[in-house]
């Protein structure tokens, strides 16, 4: 089975360095044979809540976070 891979970039500069580690090590990983999905953070909209440690994404066989804001749009499309 291939692993999945998701990068989340979190810089705002659309061709910063970061953009371009990002891309590098999305390229490197897809050559080992991964499916790369790249976010773009700043393409979010809307503030994303903290982190809680409430734990509860662990009840599920999906293990999804439970608190619903911008970042329940991000799953997996490959």
């Amino acid at each position: 089975m291939r692993k999945k891979i998701m990068i989340i970039n979190g810089s705002p500069c659309k061709n910063g360095n970061t953009a371009t580690v990002v891309k590098w090590a999305a390229r490197g990983a897809r050559e080992a044979g991964a499916f790369v999905e790249i976010v773009e953070a700043v393409k979010i909209e809307n503030k994303v809540g903290g982190y809680s440690g409430c734990w509860k994404c662990n009840d599920s066989d999906e293990y999804r976070c439970v608190i619903r804001d911008e970042t329940s749009s991000l799953v997996w499309h490959a």
